[in-house]
C-alpha cells in the first residue's frame, strides 16, 4: 500500500506541474487601457551610463553590478546588468556618441560613472505622461558570486539604490533639438505620420535619492534617507515636434471659458496680422510714388526759377563789377551833346535813381551811354553833376573809320576816344 500511494504522489505532481507548464503556454487574453493612437507618440530614453556610491570593483569571486529601471505611465522597462569600466572612472558623460558601441562616459566634469550600459527603452507616450508625474528613473544593483571560470550564480535579491523623476513638460520637452534619425527609410511613422526625424536631448546626468528599499547599500553599509546615492547618464527623444506637444499641454490645461475663446483670439491675431502686413505693402508702393512726384516736382520748380535768372543775364550788359540791362542802356541818348534820358531809370524809385544814374550820383559809379546813331559812349566817373549837364564838344568830335560818333566825356568837354 506504500509503494502505491507514493506512486500516486509523485504522479499528482508531475501532472501537476505539467498542467501548470501548459496554461503558462497559453495567449490568454489580456484586458488593458485603450491608447490613444491619435496622440500617441512614440518617446525613448537612452540610458548611457550610471555611478553608485560605495559599490566596490568586481573581484574574481563577488561583484555588485547596477541595472537601470525607467517607468513611463504604466509601463516599467529595465536594462541588462552595466559593464564595468575602469577608465571612465571620475568622468561624466558630456555627449551623446553618434554610434552605440562607442557610447561610452566622456568628458572630464562630474561625477565617476564607470558603469556602462548603452540601452535604449523606447516606450509610447500620450499627452497624458506629458501633463503626468514625469519619468521615473530607479538605479539598483544585482549581487553575483563566481565559483571559478565555468560557474556564476545570480542572486535574485536586489538592491535599491535611489530614483530620480524627470519632468517630462517642463525639462525633456523644452530641451530637445532636431535632429535626422541615421536609421531613417524615408517611410511615415505610423503613430504621428511625422517621418523619421527625430528631437533629442542632450546628455543630463542626473542624481538619485535614496528613498527607502532593503536598507543597506553596496558592500553591506547602509544608505541615508533622502541623500544622494548615484547617478545616472541618460538622454531622451520623441519622434513628434516637441513644440506641438507643449501646445497640446498647454492647451488641455486652459480653463473652459479660455479654451473656447482661443480660436477666436487666433483668428484675431492672424487677420490683424494679415492687415498689417497688406497696409505696410501698400504704404511702400505709396511712398515710392510720392517720392516720384516729388523729384518731379522738384524739376519743375527749378526750370521755373531758372527761366527769369537766364532772361536777366542774357539781357545784361557787365562792365567791371556794375551790371545794367539794355533796356537801361537804351533809355539814355545824346541830343545836341545833352546827355537826357527819355524815361526815368528806375521808375519812381528815388532810392534806385540816386544809385543808377542820377544827376546826384556818387563818385566810382560807371555810366554806359549810347549816342544819337546807336554807337556807345562812355562817360567818366564823376565826382558829382549837375541836373542836365552840357557836355562842350572839341573840333576832332568824329572819326569816320569808327564807324560812328566815339566821344570820351571828362570835365572839359568830350574827347576823341
Amino acid at each position: 500500500a506504500a509503494p502505491v500511494t507514493m506512486i500516486n504522489a509523485v504522479t499528482l505532481v508531475g501532472g501537476g506541474m505539467w498542467v501548470q507548464r501548459k496554461i503558462g503556454e497559453l495567449n490568454l487574453p489580456q484586458l488593458t487601457r485603450p491608447v490613444d493612437e491619435v496622440g500617441a507618440f512614440k518617446f525613448s530614453v537612452r540610458i548611457h551610463a550610471a555611478g553608485v556610491q560605495n559599490l566596490s570593483d568586481p573581484s574574481l569571486l563577488k561583484r555588485e553590478r547596477p541595472r537601470v529601471e525607467v517607468v513611463v505611465g504604466q509601463t516599467r522597462k529595465e536594462t541588462e546588468l552595466g559593464d564595468f569600466r575602469p577608465e571612465a572612472r571620475g568622468r561624466a558623460s558630456s555627449s551623446v556618441s553618434k554610434k552605440a558601441s562607442d557610447d561610452s562616459v566622456a568628458g572630464a566634469e562630474g561625477p565617476a560613472c564607470p558603469w556602462h550600459f548603452g540601452d535604449t527603452l523606447t516606450f509610447t507616450a500620450t499627452r497624458a505622461d506629458v501633463l503626468g508625474p514625469g519619468v521615473q528613473v530607479w538605479l539598483k544593483t544585482q549581487q553575483e558570486v563566481r565559483l571559478g571560470t565555468l560557474l556564476q550564480v545570480n542572486m535574485s535579491q536586489t538592491c535599491e539604490v535611489g530614483m530620480c523623476t524627470v519632468d517630462l513638460r517642463r525639462r525633456v520637452l523644452p530641451a530637445c533639438a532636431a535632429r535626422d534619425s541615421p536609421d531613417s527609410t524615408g517611410g511615415s511613422n505610423e503613430l504621428s505620420g511625422s517621418g523619421p526625424q527625430t528631437w533629442e536631448t542632450p546628455v543630463m546626468v542626473m542624481p538619485v535619492t535614496h528613498v527607502g528599499g532593503t536598507g543597506r547599500g553596496p558592500s553591506d553599509k547602509p544608505f541615508v534617507l533622502g541623500e544622494s546615492s548615484g547617478h545616472v547618464a541618460l538622454s531622451f527623444s520623441v519622434n513628434v515636434d516637441p513644440a506641438m506637444l507643449l501646445k497640446s499641454a498647454d492647451e488641455a490645461t486652459m480653463p473652459m471659458v479660455q479654451r473656447l475663446s482661443q480660436p477666436l483670439k487666433d483668428w484675431t491675431l492672424s487677420t490683424a496680422s494679415s492687415a498689417a502686413s497688406a497696409t505696410q505693402e501698400w504704404t511702400v508702393k505709396a511712398a515710392g510714388a510720392t517720392a516720384e512726384a516729388v523729384k518731379v516736382a522738384a524739376i519743375q520748380t527749378h526750370n521755373a526759377l531758372e527761366e527769369p535768372v537766364r532772361w536777366v543775364m542774357e539781357n545784361a550788359d557787365i562792365e567791371g563789377c556794375t551790371v545794367k540791362t539794355r533796356r537801361q542802356v537804351e533809355d539814355w541818348q545824346i541830343e545836341g551833346c545833352t546827355v537826357k534820358t527819355q524815361k526815368p531809370l528806375y521808375g519812381e524809385d528815388p532810392g534806385a535813381a540816386s544809385a543808377f544814374g542820377h544827376p546826384q550820383a556818387r563818385q566810382h559809379m560807371p555810366v554806359r551811354l549810347a549816342a544819337t546813331d546807336g554807337s556807345p559812349l562812355r562817360v567818366p566817373r564823376v565826382h558829382s553833376v549837375q541836373a542836365a549837364p552840357t557836355l562842350a564838344t572839341q573840333p576832332q568830335a568824329s572819326s569816320s573809320s569808327s564807324g560812328g560818333a566815339g566821344f570820351v566825356s571828362s570835365v572839359g568837354g568830350l574827347v576823341p576816344r
